[in-house]
């Protein structure tokens, strides 16, 4: 596992960066989100642990938030 990190709009976020799709969860978040829907959707990572979110290709992700680390992971499209 490629283990990187990453700063969206002032949130770390670690994130295997070998996995199939990931660097467009990282480029939905960065780009495609405004600074506000961004730090929103952080927001609710860290008060429920985790949120899901799929990008215009239809490729989904998972964000988990456990003892301070945000972790994006990009979800099989089977």
């Amino acid at each position: 596992m490629s283990r990187t990190s990453t700063d969206i709009h002032n949130h770390i976020v670690v994130y295997n960066s070998s996995q199939d799709n990931i660097s467009e969860g990282i480029f939905y978040l960065k780009e495609s989100l405004s600074a506000d829907e961004s730090n929103a959707f952080f927001d609710q990572v860290k008060s429920y642990s985790s949120g899901r979110f799929q990008n215009k290709h239809n490729h989904d992700f998972v964000m988990t938030y456990t003892n301070g680390e945000f972790v994006l992971v990009a979800l099989s499209n089977k």
